[in-house]
């Protein structure tokens, strides 16, 4: 089916939007603090289920997504601190915590808890033999301040070990577990014996750069160690941490920046705000290293290896994607003073107000969780799949160049560049067939990517050309002389006369009743009736055709009229005479 450009206002269309060109991020509140509880760091497991967050207070309180009515119920904390071992070796209700910080679920589904006044990592597992869950320290022994480097465990047992204020931790998929030592100005991590499950804690990254009259280690300025050891580099204030799934890459908050460490080269610089730390917002859509911060609290790392930025103070989150390291804002708009720290929810989280966001967590279907101040937990739906930009770039050529294409029920000349909106369908044809000069035409042959020739374009989520392909056609007239006395048919049969350029044309003249052919005039000549014209050009060719006239022959069986005219077959029969 062919369609001309005046056709074109009046087709109709019903567009229908593949799945995954309409996927939007929403957020939502799944936590709101009814509970009186407040939010301090949160975590996800695997699946987006169980939702656990810390309230920075003495407890870690779970949300279980798959009730009909999540809500939050205490899951870690509230027993007794009189107990030595803060209730280690039981149910998890009747353990103290204090000033808990971060979490982290492992694939088990195994809980983590930075156990941060406490100066130890504590672990809760839920089991058939345990449903009620058990809880037991996994490493620190207790308040202690490293002043030389034999002090710090290394090497040994976790539970050994000396940790001083540790705020955060993560693991990665072999359970590797990784945690800030705040006040040793360290990254520890902690491995697994196998079969005695004995856990052995290493420092990654950091060391004092100076220890002060009362005791205390602290950076010193200018000495950072970026681009070298991470054993080498000096690191100050330390919060949130997160690692990607394979071990490989670890992001952590330091004094509003972050820095990361390649855990295959044993390298450490930092990835995103300016060293000491430019404060301010600023630098969405460019290089994460230029762009500014106020008040980083947390990082969580997708399974596609973005990271995700608790911007505090900003009121924001924001995401750096890994290959690119372009940072954008992929929830909150800022907060107005006097206005509510939690607006938005069921629409697009960049237009949602996320007060005060303090822990970010992620899952393994792309959702992110914030904890934000006004104790509430919200959660952002297909937050690591890459934002669509504003716009991109749809070029629409002709070959041979030049030709005349429908966009939107408009004409123009391609090649011609449509800045669209990704998603975002478009009616897009060739003009088909359009003239050429000299009176040939051009018609449509085919789409670069295989598409029908009039088509709903949804627009790509990247720069695009399109290529769609003509081929020439020549015009082959066909006159009768005179009018009326015959016929000349092509074959191949064209309703328009049109023949591709190149191609071959055989033709046929029949005659009407009382005349018969005569000869080809014109870009064909002879007497010959079938013929073969090449359409190398426009051809025009006549069919001559004569009258026929009638003889009388007399012979001894009577009198015979013959017709006479060109082409008449001869008899095979000879005349009989007198």
């Amino acid at each position: 089916m062919r369609y001309r450009l005046v056709e074109m206002a009046v087709l109709g269309t019903t567009i229908l939007v593949p799945n995954g060109l309409s996927q939007q991020s929403v957020i939502s509140t799944i936590a709101d603090g009814k509970a009186h509880y407040t939010t301090q760091n949160v975590a996800a497991d695997r699946a987006g289920r169980n939702i656990y967050f810390s309230d920075g207070v003495g407890a870690i309180y779970k949300i279980d997504l798959s009730l009909p009515t999540p809500n939050a119920r205490k899951a870690v904390g509230g027993g007794s601190c009189t107990s030595p071992n803060l209730g280690d070796g039981g149910k998890p209700l009747n353990a103290c915590l204090s000033s808990p910080n971060g979490v982290a679920v492992n694939d088990s589904g195994a809980l983590f808890i930075a156990d941060t006044d406490h100066h130890r990592i504590r672990k809760v597992e839920w089991t058939p033999a345990n449903p009620d869950g058990i809880i037991t320290t996994v490493a620190g022994k207790g308040a202690c301040q490293v002043l030389k480097p034999a002090d710090l465990g290394d090497g040994g047992a976790a539970t050994s070990a000396c940790l001083n204020n540790p705020l955060g931790v993560t693991v990665d998929k072999n359970g590797v577990l990784y945690l800030t030592d705040g006040y040793n100005f360290r990254i520890r991590k902690v491995t697994w014996q196998p079969g005695t499950g004995l856990g052995i804690i290493q420092t990654v990254a950091g060391k004092c750069g100076q220890i002060t009259p009362g005791g205390t280690c602290n950076t010193v300025p200018g000495g950072n160690g970026d681009k070298g050891n991470p054993a080498d580099a000096q690191l100050g204030s330390l919060s949130g941490l997160g690692v990607d799934r394979n071990g490989e890459n670890l992001y952590f908050v330091d004094t509003n920046r972050i820095r990361w460490v390649s855990l295959t080269t044993n390298r450490i610089d930092t990835v995103a705000g300016a060293f000491p730390g430019q404060s301010g917002y600023a630098g969405d859509h460019g290089p994460a290293i230029q762009a500014s911060f106020l008040n980083i609290h947390d990082v969580a790392v997708d399974d596609l290896g973005n990271y995700y930025i608790s911007d505090h103070s900003n009121h924001r989150i924001r995401r750096v994607d890994h290959v690119t390291h372009v940072v954008e804002t992929v929830a909150g708009k800022g907060y107005v003073p006097g206005t509510s720290y939690v607006t938005g929810d069921g629409g697009s989280p960049t237009d949602a107000t996320v007060g005060c966001p303090e822990g970010v967590g992620t899952d393994s279907l792309g959702n992110l969780y914030i904890a934000q101040c006004a104790a509430v937990v919200r959660k952002v739906t297909n937050a690591s799949a890459p934002a669509p930009p504003a716009s991109v770039d749809v070029t629409i050529a002709t070959n041979p160049p030049g030709l005349v294409i429908s966009v939107d029920s408009a004409a123009y000349t391609a090649p011609q560049t449509f800045h669209w909106t990704p998603g975002k369908p478009h009616l897009i044809a060739p003009v088909d067939p359009q003239f050429a000069p000299a009176g040939a035409q051009y018609a449509f042959v085919n789409w670069s990517d295989g598409g029908a020739e009039v088509r709903v374009l949804n627009t790509p989520a990247s720069d695009t050309t399109l290529t769609v392909s003509f081929k020439l056609q020549y015009r082959l007239s066909r006159l009768v002389n005179p009018d009326g006395t015959g016929t000349l048919t092509p074959n191949p049969s064209s309703v328009i006369d049109y023949f591709d350029a190149g191609s071959a044309v055989e033709l046929t003249a029949a005659a009407t009743a009382g005349y018969a052919f005569n000869s080809y005039s014109g870009d064909l000549t002879g007497s010959k009736n079938q013929q073969t014209i090449t359409m190398s050009g426009n051809k025009i060719v006549t069919a001559n055709f004569a009258p026929a006239v009638a003889v009388g022959i007399t012979t001894t069986l009577g009198t015979f009229d013959i017709v006479t005219g060109h082409n008449c077959p001869p008899s095979s029969e000879p005349f009989l005479s007198d």
